[in-house]
Parts: C-alpha cells; sequence; structure tokens
C-alpha cells in the first residue's frame, strides 16, 4: 500500500525556480512529478530541455535537479512512500523521465486531482483510494513506455553509449562506426540497442543535437550557424530542418516562444 506525506496539484513557480537536492526528497521518500511546462533537468549526468506533460519518480536518495525554462513553471508532485517492489513489473524507470502524449496528458493529470482530493478529504477510506489511484497512474504511464530489456551482455555497454550520445551531442555519430566499436555488423546492432531502449540508435543521436540545440536557443544569443555546429550539424539548413520535424517549429520561433529576455 502507498503512503503520501504531502503533494500538490499545478503548483506555479516563477523563472526563476530551481532544485538541487544531492541525496534526494528527505530519508525514506520517494518524489513523483508530472511537469506541466517546459524544464532543464539533469538525467543521468546530462542536462537537458524536456517537454510539457512529463513525468518522472525519483528513487529514495537519487540526485534532483531540475528547474524553470525560461518562464513560469507548473508541476504537479507527490512525496509519497511505498513497497520496495512495487516498480517490479513496470515498464517505467526510477529517474528516468517519461513524456505523456496522445491526449494520455490530461488522464494523468486527472488521476494526481484526484489522488489530491481523496488525501486531502481525509476520509475513512482515503487512504486506501489514494493507494489505488496511485497504481492506476503507474500502470497507466507503464503502458506508454517500452519494456526495457537486458540483452545479454551487451547491456552495461548500450548504457554507456547511450550517455555518451547525450553528453556528446557534437560528435560525428556513424551507427557503422559504432557497430564496429561493438564488433557487430549494423543490423543487429540497432535490432539490440532497439530493443534495449525502445528506440533506434539514430533517433537517440537526433534527439541528443536537437536537446543540445534547445539549451543553446535558451541560454545563449548565438547564431543559428553557430548552434548547428555545436549541435553536430553540418549547416544551418539541415539543422533547421530536423529540429522543426523534431520540436515542430523552428528553431527562431521556439527561441521567442520560450525565451523571456527577448
Amino acid at each position: 500500500m502507498f503512503e503520501i506525506f504531502c503533494m500538490g496539484c499545478d503548483d506555479v513557480e516563477d523563472a526563476g525556480f530551481e532544485v538541487d537536492r544531492p541525496d534526494g526528497w528527505g530519508a525514506g521518500c520517494y518524489l513523483m512529478l508530472f511537469i506541466k511546462t517546459p524544464a532543464y533537468m539533469t538525467v543521468g549526468g546530462v542536462e537537458r530541455v524536456l517537454p510539457p506533460n512529463t513525468f518522472i519518480v525519483y528513487n529514495k536518495r537519487s540526485y534532483h535537479k531540475y528547474r524553470a525554462c525560461g518562464g513560469v513553471y507548473i508541476n504537479d508532485w507527490m512525496e509519497f512512500d511505498g513497497p520496495n517492489n512495487f516498480m517490479d513489473d513496470l515498464s517505467v524507470r526510477f529517474d528516468t523521465p517519461v513524456t505523456i502524449t496522445g491526449g494520455r496528458e490530461r488522464e494523468i493529470s486527472s488521476l494526481f486531482r484526484s489522488v489530491s482530493d481523496a488525501f486531502y478529504s481525509r476520509g475513512r477510506m482515503g487512504a486506501e483510494t489514494c493507494s489505488l489511484l496511485i497504481q492506476a497512474m503507474l500502470n497507466t504511464v507503464s503502458d506508454l513506455c517500452p519494456a526495457e530489456k537486458k540483452y545479454g551482455r551487451y547491456h552495461d555497454e548500450l548504457l554507456g553509449l547511450r550517455r555518451e550520445i547525450y553528453g556528446s551531442p557534437g560528435k560525428e555519430w556513424r551507427i557503422s562506426d559504432i557497430a564496429d566499436r561493438f564488433h557487430l555488423n549494423r543490423s543487429y546492432f540497432q535490432e539490440i540497442y532497439k530493443k534495449t531502449f525502445g528506440t533506434p540508435c539514430g533517433a537517440d543521436i537526433i534527439n541528443s543535437r536537437v536537446e543540445c540545440a534547445k539549451g543553446a536557443l535558451l541560454n545563449t544569443d548565438k547564431s543559428m550557424s553557430e548552434i548547428a555546429e555545436i549541435s553536430g550539424y553540418g549547416s544551418a539548413v539541415h539543422f533547421s530542418r530536423q529540429f522543426a520535424r523534431a520540436a515542430g517549429c523552428s528553431p527562431t520561433a521556439f527561441r521567442k516562444k520560450y525565451r523571456t529576455d527577448i
């Protein structure tokens, strides 16, 4: 059974909001967030720009580092405890952000509100109701996540590679070169990478570059050519096209929309 210590829904913070907790939020506590605005979050030692409707469950004593991204910060949050193995049968993983899309974000937000209503009503069956609703929310998010599978002896090496991809977006990544590094043919490497993470290696390379570009667009006055270069693109035209496909708008539009100082 889950036990809630405190929680909030649609809490609004200003553009200077930042959380940096090296040892997590209190002894024996998990932290669940549903972030409704763009935000910076450090994941695996790399700071990334996360889109609205990002869900995450932090493990006990895990490092929490996240902050507002150019404007107000809004989230639902819950400090709670639960069975030690409650994540074992889920596809969602501790300390791993999940973007909720396809209209399911309203479902998660509604479940958070229902948990909050039950928690603060202090009714006779409130604690049991909260526990059931939390499990329903975790199951819903889990359904949206690819199951993470260990793929033989390559699993740990693939994790290291993925951290390297997100840590060095400007590097000239080639799938054939990466496959050679693992002493695998290209098709088999791509198969085990996708089975491990639920996404192709090429998609992670593109995403790492787009995330790097987002950070530069929001935090620097660099030109599009300069941002293209540091993000691993050979030209500003190629960069703009790929950014627009991934982010849904041009780099210039993204900067105008999310920066508050211009």
